[in-house]
């Protein structure tokens, strides 16, 4: 059997965390033993398809499009990943911090700061970080090569029987090859797509190249697209102070004259996989006046909340208010799932200022009128720290 029960209901569970609040969730649910069973025989029986996806853009922290999988084919992402994901762990290098576990943004800053104290002998020396970012990352992946490395890896690596060898790299072709934007439904007027550049959509791609932007498999592979690059960089190059994070990374050394001269190198090797160095933001400069990174700007004295990381907040803080006040107005009760979702998400944003210097501006949220809906539901502790949920509920 290609798919246990048991193991596609585990996928299911990982699938729906933070998402009961979505319609497609919601639809899946309402008849969850049907539905599962069907995808799981499917799977099993080699007529599992992609559904339709939906398609829409987002406009925090920038404009951007999103190809949003059905919620059934996001619980096959889950059961792929799930099955691979020690494969990649031990492929990537340590300082890939994206969709790890265990590691992620704060890990990322703190690795980071760590580069730079220690390269700078504790910001007592004078040394050099450069910072770069790829363009139009996900839209320039080459899926014939993503594909070959995943195929590689569950070759060389994988320890599977040829049965599920040829099931998983069926799947994940499915994946990788398949153009959402030929199946999909679009919550908003085609209008909306006008502020994006023609290179930031998979509306003006070809068929081999694009990942959608929304899905899980999507950042899991990117993340190896690049996985090659970092050993480049680490041990071709034999710089030892290097993170990278999704298309975002930077190398730090004692020599400026290095960096300069890697920035060529790195160029070539990405136009070998068929990505580009933005040449707008390269930035070279030395570590004692700090670097802005994962939306912390990390300097010898601390970090600081970037900008972009506070309108972030707020813009969440915005919606959640919409929501609660639409409910109140309108006399319904709120699912106790949907007050859990809106406290975990808070405290997630709350867990991330606290790495840096933010009492104030932790204290300036928690009395801002944005929250006060929220707080009809939680309280924050004396430090503002985190949110708690009431003892007493007003939801249903």
């Amino acid at each position: 059997m290609r798919v246990e029960y048991e193991e596609l209901y585990a996928a299911y569970i990982d699938c729906r965390k933070h998402k009961r609040i979505s319609r497609n969730c919601q639809a899946f649910e309402i008849d969850v033993t049907r539905n599962l069973y069907l995808l799981w025989k499917e799977l099993n029986n080699g007529t599992y398809k992609i559904g339709r996806s939906i398609a829409f853009i987002v406009h925090h922290p920038k404009d951007r499009e999103v190809f949003a999988a059905d919620f059934r084919d996001r619980i096959v992402h889950h059961l792929i990943i799930r099955r691979i994901e020690r494969l990649l762990d031990e492929e990537f290098i340590e300082d890939s911090y994206s969709c790890r576990k265990g590691k992620g943004t704060l890990y990322g800053i703190r690795r980071c700061e760590m580069h730079m104290r220690e390269c700078s002998n504790d910001f007592k020396d004078t040394c050099y970080i450069l910072k770069g970012d790829l363009k139009s990352f996900f839209m320039t992946i080459c899926k014939s090569l993503l594909y070959q490395r995943i195929c590689r890896l569950l070759e060389e690596r994988g320890g599977f029987d040829q049965e599920t060898l040829c099931f998983m790299e069926h799947i994940i072709g499915l994946i990788v090859f398949n153009r959402p934007q030929d199946n999909c439904i679009f919550k908003q007027p085609m209008s909306e797509w006008s502020c994006l550049p023609k290179d930031k959509s998979l509306l003006n791609n070809d068929a081999d190249h694009g990942l959608p932007i929304g899905n899980l498999t999507s950042q899991i592979f990117a993340n190896l697209f690049l996985s090659d690059f970092d050993h480049f960089v680490t041990k071709v190059l034999g710089f030892v102070h290097y993170g990278r994070y999704v298309d975002d990374f930077y190398i730090i050394s004692e020599s400026k004259e290095a960096l300069l001269e890697v920035i060529p190198k790195i160029q070539a090797y990405l136009q070998n996989i068929g990505v580009t160095l933005h040449p707008k933001k390269i930035y070279l400069q030395e570590v004692q006046k700090g670097v802005q990174f994962l939306g912390q700007n990390i300097k010898p004295y601390g970090t600081l909340i970037a900008r972009r990381s506070v309108g972030n907040l707020y813009a969440k803080l915005y919606n959640f208010n919409r929501y609660i006040v639409w409910h109140e107005v309108n006399e319904e009760k709120i699912d106790h799932a949907d007050v859990e979702y809106m406290i975990s998400s808070i405290n997630s944003y709350y867990g991330y200022l606290r790495q840096a210097k933010s009492y104030k501006l932790r204290k300036k949220v928690a009395h801002s009128e944005l929250i006060q809906p929220l707080l009809g539901y939680a309280h924050f502790d004396k430090d503002y720290t985190k949110l708690i949920k009431q003892e007493y509920a007003k939801a249903s």
